[in-house]
């Protein structure tokens, strides 16, 4: 009797103590659940996918302004009605081109349109500064088909024949296929695609990275002592001051860029050039060869110094090699044994070589091809051949298209084309320049859109991830300046265009990198179980054993009281 009296007892208390524990629960848990909640702000998710949605491709607006001889007998009426033709001819041609369009083409790379509008050009007024001009020359001579003459102040000449009256649209076709052929193979380039759009352009596969700075060091390696006390010094300021800085202030509304040099002596190779067939054991003059395959191996970068302390600076390296009397001349050579013209070679997204020899007698070369004249230093005049060399390797590496030979070739197959040198100290054209804004602007503006996009997915991802104010702050700020960019792109303001889309991207990659967000990436689920079920199941086991037994008693106590009362 003592034993059931007690058992009643225990049981009496166990379901006040269950009661207990579950009110713990159900109010413990909602507060629980809320001082572990994180916070969240609202990013602009439909903004962010409006603005990805509604860019398939992007066009650029181009003004090409038309200048007529004021010598030609037209009025300013005649040449109007003519521009006015020609845009309604550039229309039916963009038309017939356009290109192919995606919902997702915001991802890897978004497609460029040149948007070609023709403006007149009034023969007392100044075009905008940077605008391309078409200059119509008239030949009354002329029989065979046009020429198309790129000048050295940046004009194309087009040359047709005089037209048998004043309003004869004769003009017209050839500007028409001109400017379409000419801003075709700039969408090309810009597009980082070959004519059969099959490959990346190799300009693509040799330009470092876009950011707004570099470092360029320009270095002048000795393979002997004996050659450094020969030749001890360089006229590395006047160099610079002569080459180099004229581009970088062509370049500099895109770019930033620090400058250091250094001279060092011993300066070894880690391949052994191969000695001409042609020479003798005993013939100190014969030549030494590299070829293509040797060229990847021709840096040693375990004993030169190449490296940078500037971390956030991509650096680009361009060397001056000098090597040792025993190995000059020391040539590159193709796969037929000619020798190389500029003796130098690129290597792609790092920097450029230029191979300098200095025969025992005589002067420098650089090349059986190009004579330097001797100094007992490297003057800026001896100093020209590799520094023009630099010069078109630094172009290639920032991407910067030859517009002579990847837009004016096309030209070739329709009209007969000259190119006159460019202007004394002139590294860029106004064309190439356009074509330079417009393809970084347009990998600005894809990165930063991938980029929002990016973490717009990542969020929705990690429910628990923290989104602080500042993360909504640098997405709105990203935003704002895409739509500036659209805005000022749309007023042919491009240098500030591209301004706005390097904004955006900086805006975009700080937020998706900023260090709240990079928390949870390496945190996920099943790492949570491992934190709380230490804690939590050692409390669920007595509770839920307890409910257990309560619940069997009460099946016991109606199965003995439905027994008693049968």
């Amino acid at each position: 009797m003592a034993i059931t009296l007690y058992n009643d007892k225990v049981a009496r208390r166990r379901v006040p103590i269950l009661l207990s524990v579950c009110c713990v629960f159900l109010i413990g848990l909602p507060l629980w659940w809320k001082a572990t909640e994180v916070y969240r702000a609202d990013l602009p998710a439909d903004a962010i996918r409006a603005w990805a949605a509604s860019k398939a491709v992007l066009r650029y607006p181009v003004d090409v302004y038309i200048e007529f001889p004021p010598s030609a007998g037209q009025s300013l009426e005649d040449n109007g009605q003519v521009v006015t033709a020609l845009n309604e001819a550039l229309a039916h041609a963009r038309s017939n081109v356009e290109p192919a369009e995606s919902s997702d083409a915001v991802g890897a790379s978004l497609p460029v349109r040149f948007d070609v509008h023709a403006r007149l050009l009034n023969p007392e007024a100044k075009p905008p500064a940077g605008a391309p001009v078409v200059r119509i020359r008239y030949d009354p001579d002329l029989i065979d088909r046009p020429w198309v003459h790129i000048r050295a102040d940046q004009r194309l000449d087009l040359v047709v024949a005089r037209p048998p009256a004043a309003a004869t649209p004769s003009v017209i076709g050839p500007l028409t296929e001109v400017i379409t052929r000419l801003y075709r193979a700039q969408e090309r380039f810009a597009n980082d695609r070959t004519s059969n759009g099959e490959r990346p352009h190799p300009a693509a596969r040799r330009a470092v990275r876009h950011t707004r700075d570099y470092q360029l060091t320009f270095s002048l390696f000795y393979e002997e002592a004996s050659a450094a006390a020969r030749t001890p010094d360089w006229d590395i300021e006047a160099a610079l001051a002569t080459h180099v800085r004229p581009f970088l202030r062509h370049v500099a509304p895109l770019f930033n860029f620090t400058l250091d040099s250094q001279v060092q002596a011993f300066s070894s190779l880690p391949i052994q050039p191969a000695r001409d067939p042609r020479g003798t054991d005993s013939d100190t003059s014969a030549r030494h060869t590299l070829r293509a395959g040797d060229l990847p191996h021709f840096i040693n970068a375990q004993d030169w110094n190449l490296e940078s302390t500037e971390t956030t600076r991509p650096l680009l390296n361009f060397i001056l090699y000098v090597p040792a009397p025993s190995r000059t001349p020391l040539e590159i050579v193709t796969a037929d044994g000619h020798p190389l013209p500029s003796n130098a070679f690129l290597l792609p997204r790092w920097g450029g070589v230029c191979i300098w020899n200095r025969p025992p007698t005589g002067p420098p070369t650089i090349s059986d091809t190009a004579t330097i004249t001797t100094a007992s230093a490297l003057d800026v005049a001896a100093l020209h051949q590799p520094f023009v060399t630099f010069v078109t390797q630094l172009r290639n590496l920032l991407g910067v298209p030859d517009w002579s030979r990847e837009v004016i070739q096309p030209l070739g197959q329709v009209f007969e084309v000259a190119v006159e040198s460019r202007l004394a100290g002139s590294s860029l054209t106004t064309w190439e320049f356009q074509l330079l804004v417009a393809k970084r602007s347009t990998e600005n503006v894809a990165e930063a859109a991938t980029t929002l996009q990016s973490l717009l997915n990542l969020v929705d991802s990690i429910p628990n991830m923290v989104v602080l104010d500042r993360i909504e702050s640098k997405v709105t700020r990203a935003l704002d300046h895409l739509r500036r960019f659209e805005e000022e792109l749309d007023g042919r303001r491009y240098v500030t265009a591209y301004a706005h889309a390097a904004e955006a991207l900086s805006q975009a990659e700080s937020a998706f990198f900023d260090p709240t967000m990079l928390a949870l990436l390496y945190f996920p689920d099943n790492h949570k179980f491992g934190v709380y079920m230490p804690l939590f199941v050692p409390a669920f086991l007595p509770v839920l054993m307890a409910i257990l037994k309560e619940v069997k008693r009460r099946r016991n106590l109606r199965a003995a009281a439905k027994t008693k009362a049968e």
